[in-house]
């Protein structure tokens, strides 16, 4: 994997639109988890507690001189540094304080505090950064409080901050899985879940950085989506409707030539694998009745230009978050019917290999980090840390 090393200042303003462009995923969910390597279907949000897997070791966040009164937002930007932010939290040092935050370089077996920049009691801060040194601060308004976004810069480690009033281009974005394309002027959403061409601007593929590749691929979908594999491969998605299988196109020359492939259904995508080379399709062929699905979930792999099926999930799931891991492997997050614990396993040659993990009935999603460890967030309770490749991963779980 070549080794990420933009300007400190651009890591910093990409970051600011890749927290924006969460925020906005949050809106537009349906879209969203189209986009992402983990495709969670049918989730249920009553979570409530998380086990460690009994042969991982099990690490608390504890930052010096924080006392937690609510859970700390946890971001870890790769398999070892990971960031803690409390918001409305009370320090030894400051009762009155309202933010707080620390960082640990080791996965989460210590943590140190963070001097913060002097932020506004009504903004609640996240934070990105490629070591404990150099990192942004971006704070945001805390509900609909009207207060203005600010964000500063270290190269020290939190001694000193700077304000940040440039934009520049989005590196982290790229970074973090969006990938070096995107698509310029997508089409507008007009209510009804309907959607029509901006008459004010032309859809594109673009790459990040250099503006609309040359030549165009032909006949863009209203809202057509870019996957970018680290192998180069690019993957283009069309999507003209929400009931309509959506067509698949993929080019391994920088967009110059595009091959087709079979057809995806409708609220599918195609998910890689952190190295590019596994490509999957999860798709649910029936249609939800009273609360139930009359079909079972289906996971198919792409072989030989193919859709090929490898896995259905039995009758006892009612839904299922599904991971492309690599060596030919998913992960599966599968939540049975009723308020069982969830089930966490492997899918590799059709056979299922159980983790030794136990989750309380939930949505718990799972993603990859840009050094291709799989983070598995479990909601206001912790995350379970993935650092391998393939199936072959050491787990830990980092509690809250």
């Amino acid at each position: 994997m070549p080794t990420f090393q933009p300007e400190v200042d651009q890591v910093y303003a990409g970051a600011r639109r890749l927290r924006h462009k969460r925020r906005v995923g949050l809106v537009t969910a349906a879209v969203v988890l189209l986009a992402v390597p983990a495709i969670w279907i049918g989730a249920n949000q009553d979570q409530k507690k998380a086990d460690a897997p009994a042969d991982s070791p099990v690490r608390r966040v504890n930052v010096p001189g924080v006392t937690m009164l609510d859970a700390p937002k946890v971001s870890f930007m790769d398999a070892n540094l990971g960031f803690a932010i409390y918001n409305r939290c009370r320090a030894t040092e400051d009762p009155m304080c309202h933010h707080a935050a620390g960082v640990t370089t080791d996965r989460g077996r210590t943590w140190k505090s963070l001097r913060l920049p002097e932020i506004p009691d009504q903004l609640e801060i996240t934070i990105y950064g490629k070591n404990a040194a150099e990192f942004a601060v971006y704070a945001n308004p805390a509900f609909t409080m009207p207060a203005a976004s600010k964000s500063w810069f270290t190269r020290d480690g939190g001694a000193t901050y700077t304000e940040m009033t440039k934009t520049q281009p989005d590196l982290v974005e790229t970074q973090w899985g969006f990938g070096e394309y995107d698509i310029e002027c997508p089409a507008l959403h007009v209510g009804e879940g309907r959607h029509e061409k901006d008459p004010a601007c032309t859809t594109k593929l673009v790459k990040r950085g250099s503006g609309p590749i040359d030549p165009q691929p032909a006949d863009l979908g209203l809202l057509p989506m870019v996957l970018s594999g680290r192998d180069g491969r690019i993957w283009l998605v069309d999507r003209d409707s929400d009931q309509q299988p959506h067509r698949v196109r993929v080019s391994a020359d920088q967009g110059k030539t595009w091959q087709d492939l079979p057809s995806v259904p409708q609220d599918s995508a195609p998910m890689l694998s952190w190295d590019g080379t596994d490509v999957y399709v999860a798709e649910h062929p029936g249609q939800w009745i009273q609360g139930k699905v009359n079909d079972p979930l289906r996971i198919s792999r792409l072989i030989a230009g193919k859709w090929v099926e490898q896995y259905t999930l039995p009758s006892e799931y009612s839904s299922a978050g599904v991971t492309a891991v690599g060596d030919g492997a998913v992960l599966v997050i599968a939540q049975p019917v009723g308020q069982a614990p969830s089930d966490v396993y492997y899918v590799k040659d059709g056979q299922r290999l159980p983790l030794p993990m136990v989750i309380a009935p939930g949505a718990a999603g799972a993603q990859f980090l840009p050094d291709g460890t799989v983070l598995i967030t479990v909601d206001n309770v912790g995350q379970y840390l993935g650092v391998g490749s393939g199936i072959d991963r050491e787990w830990t779980f980092i509690t809250y």
